[in-house]
Order: structure tokens, then C-alpha cells, then sequence
């Protein structure tokens, strides 16, 4: 015959199943819900967004609801006298997701890195919502981005002459979105001397780097600008290397053969990938951001979002 269950045991038992269900609703939220950093990264993004509608609007330029529907002022033009390779609006208007800077920011962590560690980021003109993204990230972990950037850009980037990457960072600084600006500008394009530029885009890429205040780096020749850029590189101690876009020194000849995200691939060389090779050589990481549709569908993000998710 089964024993009666005494009143003691059963409120026992039942005490015991709702701290089992506590728990499990506990570590349910604690998975479902952002991380406080990385939502911070996040919202600081998207933060930049007004600002950059209100400098572009003070130039006299209005925002195109067709072209950037989520008014983020950082979808710039078909073509200008800066625009150095084709671009797709498309993958323009996803990386103005906040997202990435969280995504960033999950990347850095999985990273062994410490507070106050140098983060070099390479950036051309073309994605200049994740040149924000990547900066943000840092700063919000702690981390001290070193950015080299080129003025150029491909379609849709920060390709208007008066507000190229180099405007855009400093509107961004001055309004305290970020802190850290770029340490040293090239002119972005073939050989990231300019080689590539229509009439008047070389004149207007030396304008907005003498405007800037930025130091130069800019060699008569792309072999000795490479030599230039990779000493750079190397004498600024960075522990780690976020590219974003195609700046044609930093990904080398192969580079759109990289899979975007950080940088798991054996055999990737300076030779065949410019300072992402160089950084690889030494085991040093790699966060590579271009692919732009490809890293969205991997993680999960929506492609061309209107509007765009809340941080």
C-alpha cells in the first residue's frame, strides 16, 4: 500500500517546483534579453542619426526619402566626383542597422582583450554607418580605437564632397557621439592614392583631408603607400583589426574571397590581403565587415529594413 504524502512534504515539494520554475524564467529572460552593452552600443549609434539629418539639411542638402527612407544621413549619392566603385543601395541601407554595433560588440568580448587595448580600424568611405558602428563598440567596451581611414567611397557611400567620412566623424565628435577620430587619412581608391577617381575627385579628396585636420598618408606610388600603411599599422600596437569596406590596401587583390565577420580562414596573407593578411600572419583577429547582405542573413538581421528596428 503507497504511503499518504505528509502535508509538510508536499508544501515542501511544491516550494521546491516553483524555485525550478523562478529559475527557469530567470535564465530564460537572461537569454532572451541584450546585453546592457551591447544595446548601449546600440542606442549610441542610432543617436548619430539626427545629428548627421541636421549638419546634412545646415549644407543645404535635403534627405531622399527614396534613397534613405530611415533619414539617417549616411546614404549618400549615386555618383559624385568621389565615388570609386559600383555599391548597392540595399546593402547601404542595412548597415545602417543599430544592430551592428551590438554585433561588434559581441565580437570584441569573444576577443582576449583588455580595457584600454589599441583596436586598429581600417575604413574606407563606403559603409560609414558601421565606421560609426565600430567605433561606438569600442568606446563602449573600453577599448581605444586607432582609425585609418580613405576618403572614398563606392556608390551610396559618404561620397559628397563636403561631407565625406572625414565631415561626418567630426560633426560626430563635436556633438559627443564619439571621441575618437581618425589618426591618419588616405585618398582611398586604386592604390589608395586616388588613381581611380573621375575629374576633380583627387582635388576633392586632398580638400576634405586639408579640412579635417587629419594627418596625411598619402605616397607617390601604391608600393610605397603600402609600405606606409603597414608601418603604420604596425608601430600602433593594436591587438586586434576591424576592416570595414574594400579600401583596396586593406583587403589586397583577394579580399572579396573573405567571408565577412571575424576571420577564422588558414593561409590569409598580406600578400593576397593587405593589412587583413598582415594582422593574420601575426595571430592577431580580425573582424572583417563587408558582404554587408551575407553578414545580415547570417546573423539574423533584416535586409533594407523600413523602418529600422529600435536598438
Amino acid at each position: 500500500m503507497t504511503r499518504p504524502v505528509g502535508r509538510v512534504a508536499l508544501l515542501g515539494l511544491l516550494a521546491g517546483l516553483v524555485a525550478v520554475a523562478i529559475v527557469a524564467t530567470v535564465l530564460h529572460d537572461r537569454a532572451a534579453a541584450p546585453d546592457s552593452l551591447q544595446r548601449q552600443a546600440a542606442e549610441r549609434m542610432a543617436s548619430a542619426f539626427p545629428v548627421l539629418v541636421s549638419a546634412l539639411e545646415a549644407r543645404g542638402h535635403e534627405i531622399d526619402a527614396r534613397v534613405d527612407p530611415n533619414r539617417t544621413g549616411l546614404i549618400g549619392e549615386e555618383f559624385t566626383v568621389l565615388t570609386t566603385t559600383v555599391g548597392a543601395l540595399s546593402a547601404k541601407r542595412t548597415s545602417t542597422n543599430p544592430a551592428f554595433a551590438s554585433l561588434i560588440v559581441g565580437w570584441l568580448r569573444d576577443l582576449d582583450l583588455q580595457a584600454g587595448d589599441a583596436v586598429l580600424i581600417s575604413l574606407s568611405g563606403s559603409f560609414p554607418a558601421l565606421g560609426i558602428a565600430a567605433i561606438v563598440a569600442c568606446e563602449t567596451l573600453g577599448l581605444e580605437p586607432i582609425v585609418l581611414s580613405s576618403v572614398g567611397a563606392s556608390m551610396y557611400g559618404a561620397n559628397r564632397p563636403d561631407f565625406t567620412w572625414l565631415d561626418i566623424e567630426a560633426i560626430l565628435r563635436d556633438a559627443g557621439v564619439i571621441a575618437h577620430t581618425t589618426a591618419r587619412a588616405s585618398l582611398g581608391g586604386e592604390g589608395d592614392i586616388g588613381l581611380s577617381y573621375p575629374d576633380g575627385g583627387r582635388e576633392a579628396a586632398l580638400a576634405a583631408i586639408e579640412r579635417s585636420g587629419v594627418a596625411a598618408l598619402i605616397e607617390e606610388t601604391a608600393e610605397a603607400q603600402w609600405a606606409s600603411k603597414a608601418a603604420f599599422a604596425d608601430s600602433v600596437g593594436s591587438r586586434a583589426l576591424i576592416n570595414v569596406g574594400g579600401n583596396q590596401l586593406a583587403v589586397g587583390p583577394d579580399g572579396h574571397l573573405l567571408a565577412p565577420g571575424l576571420v577564422t580562414r588558414t593561409g590569409v596573407s598580406a600578400e593576397r590581403f593587405g593589412l587583413i593578411g598582415r594582422f593574420r600572419e601575426r595571430g592577431l583577429p580580425v573582424i572583417h565587415l563587408l558582404r554587408i547582405r551575407d553578414l545580415a542573413v547570417e546573423h539574423g538581421l533584416p535586409l533594407d529594413p523600413i523602418p529600422l528596428p529600435s536598438p
